[in-house]
């Protein structure tokens, strides 16, 4: 028999509000206090949107959605992120 091993494992499960796992001060949490997306049915909607309405209806969306994060100075244009990769221009 093996003796008994003392190893550190991380939780599987977190039982709390996601909220929480993120601090105080990051963009994220700012960007949520500014952004209102009570108006848009669900996240599924940009999708059909894109699909059922073209384009040029999708883009008067995306800038309505992004326009407030310009207006609180969130987004300004020189850092992009492209699936989870940070691209510096």
């Amino acid at each position: 028999m093996i003796g008994r091993q003392e190893r550190w494992q991380e939780d599987l499960f977190v039982a709390c509000p996601l909220s929480s796992l993120v601090p105080d001060d990051h963009i994220l949490k700012r960007v949520d206090a500014i952004l209102d997306l009570s108006w848009l049915p669900d996240h599924s909607s940009l999708t059909r949107i894109r699909q059922r309405w073209g384009m040029e209806r999708f883009k008067q969306i995306f800038q309505r959605i992004v326009r407030p994060g310009v207006d609180a100075g969130l987004v300004g244009g020189k850092t992009v992120h492209i699936d989870a990769t940070l691209i510096l221009s």
